[in-house]
């Protein structure tokens, strides 16, 4: 049985259907039940249905499986410009490749062949798989590529106004690196600088970049300007403060 079935059981003798006097009983009742007979199946598992009459034990072993439910690997993408990405249309934990159709509703903004995705522009569509005459849908959101330098700096009244500025370099191949550096010409002096982190990148949203270090991660925001704002507490190698990171120009 699959989970959600149900089916009938009969304890019949001599060609004629018992109904009285008939106990039913199922081993398992978290994987199934039992009803005058009724079987439901509940969760994946074994179980023993009994039907107890006349003295006698009669037994039946049911065995219920989960439904594999067909659905594609993931339906929601942010990615950016030339990514390349593949998914798959999964029934349970098989991949279907046979006879699945792929589709994109914007050619413009990316392409795909057999789940393989090519990022061509900046825009929105849907890739879609149609198998068995039904259709899954996965929603597509390519950015502009942040990739480039960007510099930051604030001076913080509550640290004698101390002065600081920060680098950030976020790289083609979605890696980045985070410093604090010196600033020779600081109102009160320099300060010392250094790696604050480095690890991944990559879009959690059309309009949010989050980066993966060691240990822990930090937002950014990209405003239509390309200009990177702080999204809540960032690591900025000796305080907390909101940060605005513009481009730096080639």
């Amino acid at each position: 049985m699959k989970v959600g079935e149900s089916e009938r059981l009969e304890l019949s003798g001599n060609n004629v259907i018992i109904l009285e006097g008939v106990e039913w009983s199922s081993s398992v009742e978290s994987v199934a039940t039992v009803e005058n007979g009724r079987v439901e199946a509940i969760r994946a598992g074994e179980t023993v249905v009994t039907a107890a009459y006349g003295g006698e034990d009669y037994t039946c072993n049911v065995t219920v499986e989960e439904i594999q439910t067909i659905a594609l690997s993931v339906t929601e993408l942010f990615l950016v410009e030339n990514d390349v990405e593949t998914i798959s249309l999964l029934r349970g934990n098989t991949v279907l490749t046979e006879d699945v159709s792929w589709a994109t509703t914007d050619p413009a903004v990316a392409s795909v062949a057999e789940g393989t995705i090519e990022c061509l522009f900046p825009g929105e569509t849907t890739i879609t798989a149609e198998y068995e005459g039904r259709t899954y849908e996965c929603e597509l959101t390519v950015c502009a590529s942040p990739a480039g330098a960007y510099y930051a700096d604030i001076t913080v009244t509550e640290m004698e106004n101390a002065y600081f500025e920060f680098d950030l370099v976020l790289n083609a191949d979605k890696t980045y690196t985070y410093n604090r550096r010196d600033n020779e010409n600081a109102p009160n002096g320099s300060v010392a600088g250094g790696l604050v982190n480095r690890g991944t990148w990559k879009f959690e949203d059309k309009n949010t970049i989050v980066f993966t270090f060691t240990s822990g991660e930090m937002h950014m925001r990209v405003r239509i300007n390309g200009v990177l704002v702080s999204v809540g507490e960032l690591p900025t190698g000796g305080m907390d403060a909101e940060l605005t990171f513009n481009k730096v120009n080639d």
